[in-house]
């Protein structure tokens, strides 16, 4: 646990991202800004869809095809909710 407050908050794990923001946020962090990548393009609000954190998936696999990243991590409402 942090003792002073977190100013901004990156999260680009490419896998389950929206895990670990509500992890973070669950254990009382409140941070000013948070940045993370969004999957606008193919899940537009209010749709809310997130990618569970798999710990089999490893860095490598996002190069397997042009749009796997596109599919690992969460869209915008899910990431307000």
């Amino acid at each position: 646990r942090f003792h002073e407050q977190v100013d901004l908050l990156k999260i680009d794990v490419d896998n389950g991202d929206c895990d670990f923001l509500r992890e973070f946020l669950k254990a009382g962090h409140k941070p000013l800004l948070i940045h993370m990548e969004v999957l606008l393009g193919l899940v537009p609000p209010p749709f809310a869809v997130s990618q569970r954190y798999n710990p089999r998936v490893e860095l490598g696999d996002v190069a397997e095809s042009p749009f796997a990243h596109q599919h690992r991590g969460c869209s915008l409402a899910a990431m307000a909710s």
